[in-house]
């Protein structure tokens, strides 16, 4: 049967439905271009947070291998230590236990048979230049009359110069203290050498890993 409507009026009804799917059509675009957006957005911060994330586990790598590097070294150090002090002290043993037999007895020029040792004389001021080369401050004896007099001036000795007096120093005791003393700076000097060897080795890495 025909149509009683315009001509005109279908016109405008298909063109209302070609614009509504038109409309309907961009809006699902524009969807999914904003939601290819956000998924972009998301990705490259993803990829940001990966790559942070990379980054500081290769810096705490680095990091850890260093202070492990560190710890071995002092470790190496220690080692070396422990070793030449049980060295330092064998040695020490081994020298005061010949102290003994040499400031006990000689064998004079001529002779073959040994002799008691002759008494060695240490005085008061052979006593004080000796404790003070080692310790400026001991002062456990009276000083000289003679305070850093020139060597090989002439001198009038008098009886009230205490410096000249014997001390009760014995040979024995001269070397007993200088094994002991010998002992603690052959330590010092060993710690000395390990801790600049150690500093030496810290600032080599560093010049490499910079």
């Amino acid at each position: 049967m025909p149509s009683n409507q315009p001509k005109w009026v279908l016109g405008t009804a298909a063109g209302l439905v070609l614009l509504a799917i038109a409309l309907i059509c961009l809006r699902e675009y524009n969807q999914q271009l904003d939601s290819a957006k956000s998924d972009g957005v998301t990705i490259a911060k993803n990829q940001c947070a990966a790559d942070t994330n990379a980054a500081l586990l290769l810096s705490t790598q680095k990091a850890l291998a260093t202070v492990q590097k560190q710890l071995k070294d002092a470790d190496d150090a220690v080692v070396t230590l422990r070793q030449q002090k049980a060295a330092t002290d064998k040695q020490l043993k081994q020298l005061q236990g010949e102290i003994k037999y040499v400031t006990s007895t000689w064998i004079p020029p001529g002779k073959a048979q040994p002799e008691p040792l002759p008494h060695c004389v240490y005085t008061n001021g052979f006593v004080r230049v000796y404790n003070q080369s080692i310790a400026p401050s001991a002062a456990n004896v009276p000083a000289s009359a003679y305070p850093g007099g020139v060597a090989g001036a002439a001198k009038t000795v008098t009886a009230a110069d205490t410096s000249l007096h014997p001390s009760n120093i014995q040979q024995s005791d001269i070397l007993q203290h200088v094994t002991q003393y010998g002992a603690r700076c052959n330590d010092l000097e060993s710690q000395l050498n390990q801790l600049l060897d150690y500093l030496e080795k810290q600032q080599s890495a560093q010049g490499t890993n910079g």
